[in-house]
C-alpha cells in the first residue's frame, strides 16, 4: 500500500463498479501548480480541494495536484468525491488509506 490511493464503489446501471482512484500532491516547481485530472471532472476536483482547504485547513495553493482513475475508467458519478478527497488527504498527509477500505459519497459545498 502507497499513499495517495483510494478505491470507490459507484454503480454502472445496475452493476457495482470497483475503481481505484490515485492521488499526488506535491510541492510545485512554478508559480502557477498544476491541476491534472485524468478519469475524473476537473472541476469537481477543484471543488473537493476547496472543501479540504475550508473544512480540513490543507492549503493547495503552492502544490500540484494529479488525480488518476486507474484503468482507463472514467467516473462520472459524484459518489466517487468522497474516494478522491481521501486520496488527496492521503497523499498530502503521506498517510496510507487502508486497503480494505472503499468510500463513496457525494461531497458538497456546505
Amino acid at each position: 500500500n502507497v499513499s495517495g490511493s483510494c478505491v470507490a464503489c459507484i454503480m454502472e446501471g445496475s452493476r457495482p463498479i470497483m475503481a481505484e482512484v490515485q492521488a499526488l500532491v506535491s510541492k510545485s516547481s512554478s508559480s502557477q501548480p498544476k491541476r491534472t485530472a485524468t478519469g475524473f471532472d476537473y472541476y469537481r476536483m477543484s471543488i473537493i480541494l476547496a472543501v479540504l482547504e475550508k473544512r480540513l485547513g490543507y492549503f493547495f495553493g503552492g502544490l500540484d495536484v494529479f488525480i488518476n482513475i486507474v484503468g482507463g475508467l472514467k467516473l462520472d458519478d459524484t459518489a466517487a468525491d468522497l474516494t478522491v478527497a481521501m486520496a488527496l488527504y492521503s497523499s498530502v498527509t503521506d498517510k496510507v488509506v487502508d486497503d480494505k477500505t472503499i468510500a463513496f459519497g457525494e461531497i458538497g459545498l456546505g
